[in-house]
């Protein structure tokens, strides 16, 4: 694959068929339909995005509207600097195979990601 891939996020949730990853900036998914690589030179998996979302970082914990006031979503930001931290975009890959070395292959690999 190439070497100069843009790394947009980490592994957080891996299986054979499907993984999770967190997305290094907030709200900078890749679109969705898009191939994503995972992995290192050698053992690289290939998965097509097929769900993307920015929630709360607690699971039992939503986050409220803060936006009346503000003339746009970037003052929003400005005035509750701390959203940045509270907040994380995901997205989900369905593995449709991997690549050894140069060649790529179109099945499930041997473990996950």
């Amino acid at each position: 694959m190439t070497e100069s891939a843009e790394r947009v996020g980490e592994v957080i949730e891996a299986s054979t068929t499907q993984l999770v990853a967190e997305c290094y900036e907030l709200y900078q998914p890749p679109p969705l339909g898009s191939l994503v690589q995972v992995g290192d030179a050698g053992e690289e998996l290939l998965g097509i995005v097929y769900y993307a979302t920015t929630a709360s970082l607690e699971p039992g914990r939503r986050p409220i509207a803060r936006g009346k006031d503000e003339a746009s979503e970037e003052a929003v930001y400005q005035a509750s600097p701390q959203l940045e931290k509270l907040l994380r975009s995901e997205f989900s890959a369905l593995v449709v195979g991997h690549a050894e070395g140069r060649k790529l292959l179109q099945y499930l690999p041997a473990r996950p990601a």
